[in-house]
């Protein structure tokens, strides 16, 4: 069905049927006028969707006092942690400080390609090259004002390319309109793309800045999505009919197919993780388009060449990407099942079946709060000035009732798998994400912007549909403020109703006036105004919930510098080629920031023995990584190589150490680190047993790079080579019950005194862990689960040890053991001749 007038995709259409070029600047004398300035109209209208996101974003950060306007930052979650050291590596690669494939710098070292396709594929991380550590902070920023930019503009690009084939003329749009310098088609489309921009999903998102590549590809995926239906279905059309324009449709786009091709190929690369849940909606919305009979068999069949060629393309890519996820933290199959099963809890959230109720909150401004990230619904908003609008598209009787019943039933299937945890995972790739939960919420306000941006190319003057949808927009918002809702305060209830009433009242005056072109155009402008304003608050209070943590820009410089000092002086007056930690890291990722060798290393694409190794050794895992803490044994400093420790200057230097500096203690007995890299962990984990306490392993480990390093010969020949580093301490149970447990401590050996308890089926506790009646620390769970130092004690003497328990009594034997320092000199000494040994052979 044809429309009463040309959008000016059809313009755009026309033109390529009759093969006219038009250059950037057209003679005017071949070209008729309205198609000049439709096509500069285009270039404005394109020109604005981009600018206007960017604009606002920037206007939020001033109102914000956002670095470049103020001290506060987007360095928070995620972006604080984790991707501001990817970036810093990012940086130090190009400019050939760290290395590609592999680096040194990230925990015991790392292969670093599954880093880069998933974390740095994107092209606005070029800018991190080209500025000062110190602007950081302001390039962040920068960085995610481009891409809701660019979020607009696709979507833009989108919603001009949409086809209105069943509906029989506009109520707010005609070909005289059309010569305007914004069209009321611009007009809708800029607001439209301008919503999803900063729809809820977007803005709850900002810092996981790797993901929103993936939704800047995903309107110009749909565009060649819709492109292959509109020409296959037209060429079908066509044969069936004999029709003679067979080659003009074939001509007007004949290269949908490779759109489709190179659409997938850039979503894949873009992020692979996102783009393979849009993959899976979009097959999902093809099946209901061929149940529905929109579409044939032949159309479904084109639609699937299109992907499987872009993914066969882009298997170059793919294949190591998914080499990268193969016993990593993501991987919960074979021996990472078994490690988190036995050994390390798992960092994922609790699955659940979600009410299709607690959703109707999220449809309304202002429904954010701080625990959102980790305990929160799917992120489905996209203006509450649109929600009316969308609400009357299903009473649109412009549009086809089998669109709006396509329509719905596709809001529904997402509802679905919003609701049902077993769908919900199967979205996420069959594993259940720990925190930004629904990471495919996205897609239901994509649709509803679709919906809303047809609803307003089609409004009709009803009165009762406006009122019918009015009343279930109301009765939805009460619904939410009476579910119990955490976010829906009075407040936040009032400003939606305000903003409610506000479009309606001028949804009533362009239906009246939709003759008056000017009118409308005035009426669509100020409810793009409203939707602004709606839009601002919404980002205002996601940004205050999530930025309480957040690091400033003056925080962050300051600190960098002290470290670059830190490092600087280490260099310059020691040996950076052993391992230097820090008490108190800037980030876990520490180490592949600032380049130098680490042992800690946040990364989801860590692979699971390097924390399995640590864990062993003693240090404590918290489901995430196992980050270097202080409390640890000399000996698991020398086994990891670890030379240097930076400290805050409060920390003072014990047995085998020595102060380097103020704030840096140096260990004196560090075995070399080349010995325990990510290459040998493997190995290394071969010769632990599983019942294993933390000071057998690392002596097992000290005797086996001591000794001969052969699996089979592992140890020291010769039991007078054995290196015992431990001395078991004497242990008498004085009481024991479910609220606590007394023990007497008899160290046989004078020196440093360590604890251990093991946790029984990877259950977390809460404990308190008492020394001579001294509180000494929190146990047993994702905090502390690790070799904790008592302190210095002399042989024989009798030191009280009291577990203050959660109600339960306590898991497992206690281990208590007393490190003999001389041991370890004696295997660095033993180390230095094996290495000559090696050499002479």
């Amino acid at each position: 069905m044809s429309t009463q007038y040309k959008t000016s995709n059809q313009v755009e259409e026309s033109k390529n049927n009759k093969n006219i070029k038009i250059n950037i600047m057209p003679r005017q004398n071949n070209i008729p006028r309205h198609e000049v300035i439709a096509y500069y109209n285009r270039i404005i209208a394109g020109t604005l969707a981009f600018c206007i996101p960017a604009v606002i974003f920037l206007m939020l950060c001033a109102v914000n006092h956002i670095t470049p306007f103020g001290d506060r930052t987007f360095l928070y979650e995620d972006m604080k942690q984790q991707y501001m050291d990817f970036y810093a590596y990012y940086r130090a690669v190009l400019h050939g400080k760290d290395h590609f494939l592999y680096s040194a710098h990230s925990g015991l070292g790392s292969n670093m390609l599954g880093t880069w396709t998933y974390y740095l594929t994107s092209p606005f991380l070029i800018i991190f090259a080209l500025v000062p550590e110190h602007l950081f902070p302001a390039t962040v920023t920068f960085m995610t004002m481009m891409k809701i930019a660019a979020i607009g503009f696709t979507t833009w690009v989108f919603l001009r390319s949409i086809h209105l084939e069943d509906i029989n003329g506009s109520a707010i749009s005609c070909p005289s309109d059309q010569d305007a310098v914004l069209s009321t088609q611009d007009i809708i489309s800029l607001i439209c793309s301008t919503a999803f921009a900063f729809s809820g999903w977007v803005v709850a998102n900002m810092t996981n800045s790797m993901w929103l590549d993936a939704v800047i590809v995903m309107p110009l995926f749909a565009a060649a999505y819709v492109k292959v239906l509109r020409y296959y279905g037209e060429k079908d059309n066509a044969q069936n009919n004999n029709s003679k324009n067979i080659k003009g449709i074939h001509a007007y786009n004949q290269r949908s197919i490779i759109y489709l091709l190179l659409s997938v190929m850039a979503l894949l690369y873009a992020n692979y993780y996102i783009g393979a849940m849009i993959l899976l909606f979009a097959g999902i919305f093809t099946v209901i388009l061929f149940v529905s009979k929109e579409i044939h068999i032949k159309e479904a069949l084109r639609l699937l060449e299109g992907v499987v060629l872009g993914i066969v393309c882009d298997l170059w890519f793919l294949i190591p990407a998914f080499m990268s996820l193969a016993g990593s933290n993501k991987d919960h199959s074979g021996k990472s099942a078994d490690a988190f099963a036995r050994f390390l809890p798992l960092s994922s959230a609790q699955e659940i079946s979600l009410s299709p109720i607690k959703l109707i909150a999220k449809l309304f401004s202002g429904s954010y709060d701080s625990i959102e990230i980790m305990e929160g619904l799917p992120n489905i908003y996209f203006g509450t000035a649109l929600l009316i609008i969308v609400i009357m598209f299903f009473f649109n009787s412009r549009i086809a009732l089998k669109k709006r019943i396509i329509a719905g039933v596709s809001l529904f299937t997402l509802v679905l798998f919003f609701c049902d945890k077993h769908l919900n995972i199967l979205a996420h790739g069959g594993t259940q994400p720990y925190g930004y939960l629904y990471r495919y919420s996205f897609l239901f306000s994509f649709a509803c912007i679709i919906l809303a941006y047809e609803e307003l190319m089609n409004l009709r003057e009803h009165n009762v549909c406006l009122l019918v949808s009015l009343l279930l927009t109301l009765i939805l918002l009460l619904i939410a403020w009476k579910s119990g809702s955490r976010f829906m305060t009075s407040k936040i209830v009032v400003i939606n109703i305000a903003i409610v009433f506000a479009v309606t009242a001028i949804i009533w005056l362009i239906t009246r006036e939709h003759k008056n072109k000017k009118v409308s155009r005035y009426a669509l402008i100020l409810l793009g105004l409203i939707l602004i304003a709606d839009l601002s608050f919404n980002f205002i209070k996601v940004y205050a919930s999530s930025s309480m943590m957040a690091r400033s820009a003056s925080e962050y410089s300051s600190k960098a510098a002290v470290i670059e000092a830190d490092l600087k002086y280490i260099r310059e007056n020691g040996d950076d080629s052993y391992r230097i930690v820090s008490l108190d890291p800037m980030t876990p990722n520490e180490s592949l920031h600032f380049d130098y060798k680490g042992v800690t290393s946040y990364n989801s694409l860590l692979q699971i023995e390097n924390r399995l190794l640590l864990y062993r050794m003693g240090f404590n895992d918290n489901g995430l990584y196992a980050p270097y803490e202080a409390g640890n044994t000399r000996c698991a400093d020398a086994l990891l190589g670890i030379k240097y420790i930076i400290t805050d200057g409060s920390v003072k230097p014990g047995p085998g150490q020595r102060a380097f500096t103020d704030n840096i203690i140096e260990n004196e007995y560090v075995l070399q680190d080349k010995m325990i890299m990510s290459s040998d962990v493997e190995a290394l984990l071969a010769i632990i047993d599983d019942n294993d306490n933390p000071f057998e392993v690392q002596e097992k480990l000290l005797n086996y790079l001591c000794g001969d390093s052969d699996l089979k010969n592992p140890y020291p020949q010769n039991n007078t080579d054995y290196i015992t580093v431990f001395a078991y301490a004497g242990v008498s149970t004085l009481s024991s019950s479910s609220g606590s447990a007394e023990y007497m401590i008899t160290p046989n050996a004078s020196g440093e005194l360590y604890f251990y308890m093991n946790r029984v089926n990877m259950e977390e506790r809460s404990l308190q862990i008492y020394v001579n009646g001294e509180f000494i620390s929190m146990y047993g769970n994702a905090s502390c689960q690790k070799v904790i130092d008592l302190g210095y004690y002399e042989q024989g003497e009798e030191v009280s040890l009291q577990i203050i328990t959660d109600g339960s009594p306590v898991p497992a034997d206690i281990v208590v053991a007393t490190e003999m320092i001389r041991s370890v000199k004696n295997s660095k000494e033993l180390m230095a001749a094996t290495l000559e040994g090696d050499e002479e052979k």
